[in-house]
C-alpha cells in the first residue's frame, strides 16, 4: 500500500508565464516565460533581439513567422514544421538554428524573470509537505523553472544527470516530454571547426541513447559551448512542431515508461496552463488509463476560455477525461489565483 495519494501535475506554458509572486522581485520583466505565440514577437520584446541575433538561421525565418503568427492565419507551429521539411535545403539549415535560439530564449526566461519560481515553489509546498503525495510532473515547457524550484524547496533534489529525473526513491518525478534547456547531444569532431559548420551535416533530428544526453547547465549560448577546446553542442529538445508523436519525443524512453507505470494506478490529475493540443501527451495518458469506470479526480487551470478549449481538447484526446472532469474544478483565473484558491482543494480531496 503506498504511503501517499499519487497525483500527476502536467505543466505548460501558462503555467511557466504566471509564475513570479509577490515575495520575488523583478530581474528583467522583459523575460517573462514566453507562451508559443510570442516567442518571435520580437518588435513587442526587444531584449528577445541580443538572443536570436547570435543565430542567423532563426532571425531570417522570424521575419515571415512574425507576422504570420500575428495574422492569426497559421499557426507557429504548422509554419515549423513546414520550414523542418521544406524542399530547399537553405531553409532547412536556417530551421536547425530554431531549437537553439528557443534554448536560449528560454534559459534566458529562467534566469532573468525573476529571483525565484514562486508559484512552483509553492505548488511544491502544498503537495509535497502540506499535503504530502508521490507526484509526478510531467512538463511539456523547455525551461527548467520547476527543477529551480523542487531544489529551493528541498536541496536533495538534484538534476546533474538524466536519471536523477525519475530516480525511483524521490517523492516527485519529473519528466519532460519535449526536452530541456539543459539537455544536450554533442556533435561529435567538432572542435576544429564552427558551430555553423558542424550544424551542416548534423542530424538534428537523431534520437541519442539516453546514458549520451549530457545534462548541462550552462549559461553559455548553444553556439559558444565548442570554442573552449570542447565538442560542439545541440540542445534536446522538440522545437514545437505540429503533430507531435511519442515516437517524436526526446526524453528518454525510460522516463516515459516511469510516467506510464505512474500513470496507471493514478487518480488526481492538475493540469495548468496548457491548451490541450500536445499529441505525444494525449497518446501517452489516453493509452495508458485503460479502466473508463475508475474516477479521476481533475483540475484544469488556465486563463479565460483557454480554460474551456483545454478542456474540449482533453476530452477529445484522452477517453476517460470524458466522463470525469467536473465543471466545478475548471479554473478561469490562471495560476497564481489558483494556488490561492484552488490548489487546496485538490491536494485535500482524498480518494
Amino acid at each position: 500500500m503506498d504511503k501517499y495519494p499519487k497525483a500527476c501535475v502536467i505543466l505548460g506554458a501558462g503555467a511557466s508565464y504566471d509564475i513570479k509572486g509577490g515575495a520575488s522581485p523583478y530581474i528583467d520583466s522583459g523575460f517573462r516565460p514566453p507562451l508559443a505565440k510570442e516567442l518571435f514577437d520580437i518588435e513587442n520584446h526587444p531584449g528577445y533581439w541580443d538572443v536570436i541575433d547570435k543565430y542567423p538561421g532563426a532571425k531570417i525565418l522570424a521575419q515571415s513567422l512574425a507576422s504570420l503568427i500575428s495574422s492569426g492565419q497559421v499557426s507557429i507551429e504548422k509554419e515549423l514544421r513546414r520550414c523542418a521539411e521544406h524542399r530547399d535545403p537553405r531553409i532547412r539549415l536556417q530551421f536547425k538554428h530554431i531549437p537553439a535560439y528557443l534554448r536560449d530564449l528560454l534559459y534566458s526566461a529562467s534566469y532573468r524573470y525573476t529571483h525565484m519560481p514562486s508559484s512552483y515553489i509553492e505548488l511544491a509546498k502544498e503537495l509535497l509537505a502540506e499535503h504530502p503525495h508521490d507526484v509526478l510532473f510531467i512538463v511539456l515547457n523547455y525551461d527548467n523553472l520547476l527543477e529551480q524550484a523542487l531544489q529551493w524547496f528541498d536541496p536533495k533534489f538534484k538534476f546533474d544527470n538524466i536519471s536523477d529525473y525519475v530516480a525511483a526513491d524521490r517523492p516527485a518525478k519529473v519528466v519532460k516530454l519535449h526536452g530541456s534547456i539543459n539537455w544536450f547531444k554533442g556533435m561529435p569532431g567538432s572542435t576544429k571547426v564552427s558551430w555553423d559548420n558542424a550544424l551542416e551535416g548534423f542530424d538534428i533530428f537523431c534520437k541519442i541513447p539516453e546514458n549520451e544526453i549530457l545534462v548541462s547547465d550552462m549559461g553559455l549560448p548553444v553556439r559558444d559551448y565548442g570554442t573552449y577546446g570542447r565538442d560542439h553542442v545541440y540542445p534536446l529538445l522538440t522545437a514545437p512542431l505540429a503533430g507531435k508523436g511519442v515516437s517524436d519525443a526526446v526524453c528518454p524512453d525510460s522516463h516515459v515508461e516511469v510516467a506510464k507505470e505512474f500513470l496507471s494506478s493514478c487518480q488526481k490529475f492538475l493540469i495548468i496552463g496548457t491548451s490541450g493540443l500536445d499529441e505525444d501527451l494525449l497518446a501517452i495518458v489516453d493509452s495508458t488509463l485503460s479502466n473508463p469506470t475508475v474516477y479521476r479526480h481533475i483540475h484544469i487551470v488556465n486563463s479565460g476560455p483557454g480554460a474551456d478549449e483545454a478542456r474540449k481538447k482533453l476530452e477529445q484526446g484522452i477517453k476517460v477525461f470524458g466522463t470525469n472532469i467536473d465543471v466545478r474544478n475548471i479554473f478561469r483565473e490562471g495560476f497564481r489565483k489558483y494556488l490561492r484558491d484552488g490548489l487546496r482543494s485538490f491536494s485535500e480531496f482524498a480518494m
